[in-house]
C-alpha cells in the first residue's frame, strides 16, 4: 500500500483560534501522523481545522478527527461542496460550513459543537 500524502498549513491571526487548512488524503497510512500534527497545534489553543481541500479520508481518518474533536478544542470546517461531506454526515461528523463559522463556535466555548446532519 503506497502512503497518502497531506500537508498543514497553519495560520494564526491576532484574536482567534489556530486556522489549520488540510490538504491531501488521509487514510490509514499516515492517520497517527495526521493526529499528532493537529495535535501539534491543538493542544496549544483552539483550533479551526479547515478541511476544504482535503479530497480524500477513510474511516482511519474520520475515527481520527472524531479523537482530536474530542480531546481538544478544535471545530471542523467542512463546506457543502466537499467530496468528504456526505460521509462526514454520514459518520455523525460535527462540523461548520465554513472556518468563520467554525471559530465562531469557537469563541463560543462550544468547541466541536457542529453540525451533525450536515444541513
Amino acid at each position: 500500500m503506497t502512503a497518502a500524502n497531506f500537508t498543514l498549513k497553519t495560520s494564526q491571526a491576532d484574536l482567534g483560534p489556530a486556522m489549520v487548512a488540510v490538504t491531501g488524503e488521509v487514510d490509514a497510512t499516515n492517520a497517527a501522523r495526521f493526529t499528532a500534527a493537529v495535535e501539534d497545534v491543538a493542544t496549544e489553543q483552539p483550533t479551526v481545522l479547515d478541511l476544504s481541500d482535503l479530497l480524500y479520508l477513510d474511516s482511519a481518518g474520520f475515527a481520527a478527527l472524531h479523537r482530536i474533536v474530542a480531546g481538544h478544542a478544535v471545530a471542523i470546517a467542512l463546506p457543502a461542496h466537499s467530496p468528504l461531506r456526505k460521509a462526514a454526515v454520514l459518520m455523525g461528523l460535527p462540523h461548520h460550513d465554513n472556518a468563520e463559522d467554525a471559530a465562531a463556535t469557537l469563541d463560543s466555548g462550544a468547541a466541536g459543537g457542529g453540525r451533525r446532519n450536515g444541513g
